[in-house]
């Protein structure tokens, strides 16, 4: 960069506006040199650094936990959503977003350090975390019908303010084996009890059993 004839005192200034990338962190130190194709009396005054520390970006975990491994059909589930930010620096804006699976038919929605939108496609806005800092939603649905066999559900976080360098942490995922009841029916008559013109007594019993694994 080049310099027009300058008095004998005189200043002249630049701004240089740079990114930094996302994985960078450190110290960055950033010098600059001046030269003059004249006889520069003091030289030892034309060069000149500037340091400045980079902090590396926040990495947001989730972890997502289902109230139980089974659940009968009609019962309710009830998922927790932990949002933690494992530092070092803190996150500003974060956004949560769970896809409920056909079947499930979502009842209640409690949240600490988030807003959550939506029914089917739950979407939740997590606000500033500092590093180590925590965030819960909590999905309370309904399963039904048995028809589901098992129900694979999946919530994801994203980040841009600023961007999560690790990814691979992002997404949490519970799996539920739906369970059905066994109704048997069965019908006995007491012949003894059979009068002409009156016809029999018969006894109908139904017995409910202890709810099973659908075969898959």
């Amino acid at each position: 960069m080049q310099f027009g004839r300058h008095r004998r005192i005189s200043d002249a200034s630049i701004t240089l506006t740079a990114l930094v990338d996302a994985g960078l962190s450190g110290t960055i130190t950033n010098t600059a040199t001046v030269a003059t194709t004249s006889e520069d009396a003091e030289s030892q005054n034309n060069a000149a650094s500037a340091s400045v520390v980079v902090l590396p970006n926040p990495d947001l975990s989730l972890i997502k936990i289902a109230s139980g491994t089974s659940d009968p059909a009609g019962g309710l589930l009830t998922y927790t959503l932990t949002i933690t930010n494992l530092g070092p620096s803190t996150s500003t804006e974060s956004t949560v977003t769970d896809v409920l699976p056909s079947g499930l038919a979502l009842t209640a929605t409690t949240t600490v350090g988030a807003t959550c939108v939506g029914e089917s496609i739950v979407t939740c806005l997590v606000g500033s975390l500092a590093s180590g800092a925590q965030a819960l939603v909590t999905l309370t649905t309904q399963v039904a019908n048995a028809d589901l066999g098992t129900i694979i559900n999946t919530a994801t976080i994203r980040t841009s303010t600023p961007q999560d360098p690790n990814t691979s942490n992002n997404t949490g995922t519970a799996t539920t084996t739906v369970l059905t009841s066994n109704l048997v029916v069965s019908r006995t008559a007491s012949v003894g009890h059979c009068r002409r013109a009156r016809g029999c007594s018969t006894r109908s019993r139904f017995r409910t059993s202890k709810p099973r694994r659908r075969p898959m």
